[in-house]
């Protein structure tokens, strides 16, 4: 007999025939109603651990090469950057000539500075004068005379360091004029000083002012080589004159070159001490070798500063005292100009000293607050009236400000002093450029007699800037002064043979008087330079036209075709069909 049947039941949700007496549900509820398997926690396998070991170790041969590539790449673009001769600027070589001496070798400032010190200053411009005028035993004469007031009284140490600072520039054409100076005058030590100056200046310039690490290897050898004569010309100096404290100081300028120790620049200091046991100028020198930087520390500037403070005899030694906040307001001035300005404040709370004033104003420059930069600058200029760094960036405060009548006054007298300063010639063109343009605004708006006068006040601030000649020709050519436009017109193209604009201004002018074979004489000028030059060609092919000069004229145009002027192509294809 069959076992009877056991009662089932049907699964609503799945369809399925269960025994409810032992399950809870079909076999697809049970399923879904188990617990899921834990996760296996034990070891990976041997071949996984293999291969996320084979893509870490790739990922780092990755990275590394990675590094290495960008870090080559960086080195070859610092290596390209080799040293170049120095230039003096377009508006220096354009600029009125020095003036000539006349017969005075000092500034005339009078009285003393609350330390005693002579407020009067040997003039640089009158000193560069002499050297570019060959007066070479006249000039010796001076610098002789300035070591010998400071051997009689030191508080006269900053005569011989400011005259011999009008040779400390990378003007090229010094090099030259001092070499022959020193075959004048060889028994005299001022010619040795003086080279040694300007050498070291211009390896300065070759070496340039990006960090070492940013530096190339060729400038830092064309550094070393332009260095390299120096030690013998100071050594031949002393020998001359063993007094000469400048001497000394340019002799720590060669330490930090070199890489010296600071026993080496510390032997170098006691022997300007012993010349000059109360002196400001050997130990501020001195300072300056041993900053963090040069292989020193702030401690040890601190101490030494201590030590010297022998007031009662030179009471300018306290100053030595802010060297150390000095030091760290010009390191901080470009990231944390307001940090900087708090210790360049602190610096100054140990006296006036114009470095000083000057970190001081350039913080206020950097937080934008450009007529508090000015009166810290004009403060350390009142101290030093012709130091060409302080002018430079008082003309870029006054710039700032729109002061631009003062600002190119200070940019112009700082490029006669340095005439390679690039940074004084491009505000000074800055200046000058939107003053013409401003200018010409004002032409273009119908002001014409206000925009001659404008130019006119350009000019007197630089007497030879071609572009004011330039629009203020354009000007009177507009008032129908055809005289006074041919004037500036003829004035600017000497200035600048190949400004191009310049010849149009005057090629109208001459048209209007009909004066054609002027004209083209005009343009036979500019082409001599710029033979390919096809605009010249084919406003001289214009004028050949209206000479009636037609063969003349279809040879200029033809020309100016060739080299891609668009409008002599029109004008050539209208000459074909006339034909």
């Amino acid at each position: 007999m069959n076992e009877p049947q056991p009662n089932r039941v049907r699964c609503e949700a799945h369809g399925l025939m269960y025994d409810p007496a032992a399950h809870s549900g079909c076999v697809v509820c049970r399923r879904e109603e188990q617990p899921s398997e834990p996760q296996r926690t034990g070891p990976p396998s041997t071949k996984v651990l293999a291969l996320t070991k084979s893509l870490a170790a790739l990922a780092l041969v990755v990275f590394v090469g990675g590094v290495y590539l960008y870090l080559d790449r960086q080195q070859a673009i610092v290596e390209a950057d080799g040293p170049t001769e120095p230039e003096v600027g377009r508006v220096v070589a354009a600029l009125p000539g020095i003036p000539e001496h006349q017969g005075t070798i000092m500034l005339g400032r009078t009285g003393v500075d609350q330390y005693g010190y002579p407020r009067d200053r040997p003039d640089q411009l009158t000193l560069l004068a002499l050297l570019q005028d060959k007066r070479f035993e006249e000039l010796s004469s001076h610098l002789e005379s300035f070591q010998a007031s400071f051997e009689g009284d030191f508080r006269k140490e900053q005569w011989p360091g400011i005259a011999f600072n009008a040779f400390n520039t990378a003007d090229r054409e010094l090099g030259p004029l001092i070499d022959e100076w020193v075959k004048t005058t060889p028994d005299s030590f001022a010619p040795y000083q003086a080279r040694a100056e300007h050498r070291v200046a211009l390896a300065w310039h070759y070496r340039g002012s990006k960090v070492g690490r940013l530096t190339s290897k060729k400038r830092f050898k064309k550094m070393e080589r332009t260095l390299a004569p120096v030690p013998a010309d100071l050594k031949r100096a002393l020998e001359l004159r063993p007094r000469l404290a400048e001497a000394r100081m340019t002799q720590l300028t060669l330490a930090n070159a070199f890489g010296l120790d600071i026993n080496t620049k510390t032997k170098i200091l006691e022997a300007g001490l012993r010349d000059c046991p109360y002196c400001f100028g050997i130990r501020a020198a001195y300072l300056g070798s041993i900053k963090p930087r040069w292989g020193g520390s702030r401690e040890l500037m601190q101490r030494k500063a201590a030590d010297w403070q022998y007031t009662d005899k030179n009471p300018k030694l306290r100053q030595l005292l802010g060297f150390s906040d000095f030091d760290r307001c010009e390191l901080l001035t470009e990231e944390q100009p307001a940090k900087a300005l708090a210790l360049c404040d602190r610096a100054i709370d140990s006296g006036a000293f114009a470095p000083f004033l000057a970190a001081k104003g350039l913080a206020l420059i950097k937080l934008e607050r450009y007529d508090d930069g000015v009166q810290a600058l004009t403060e350390a200029l009142d101290i030093i009236p012709q130091d060409s760094d302080f002018l430079r960036l008082r003309g870029y405060a006054l710039l700032k400000a729109e002061r631009y009548d003062e600002a190119a006054r200070d940019l112009v007298l700082a490029t006669r002093l340095d005439p390679v300063d690039e940074r004084a010639e491009g505000h000074l063109h800055h200046i000058l450029a939107k003053l013409v343009r401003l200018a010409f605004e004002q032409g273009e708006a119908g002001k014409v007699d206000e925009a001659i006068a404008e130019y006119t006040r350009v000019l007197q601030m630089h007497p030879r800037y071609a572009h004011a000649f330039l629009y203020r020709g354009d000007a009177y050519d507009r008032k129908g002064q055809l005289k006074l436009a041919e004037q500036d017109y003829l004035r600017a193209i000497e200035l600048d043979p190949t400004n191009i604009e310049a010849y149009r201004g005057l090629d109208h002018v001459l048209f209007q008087q009909k004066r054609l074979d002027e004209i083209v004489e005009l343009w036979n000028r500019y082409l001599k330079r710029k033979p390919k030059d096809a605009a010249a060609l084919f406003e001289r092919s214009g004028t050949y036209y209206h000479k009636g000069q037609l063969k003349l004229a279809k040879r200029d145009v033809a020309a100016a075709c060739r080299l891609g002027h668009e409008k002599a192509c029109a004008t050539q294809a209208r000459f074909s069909q006339a034909r």
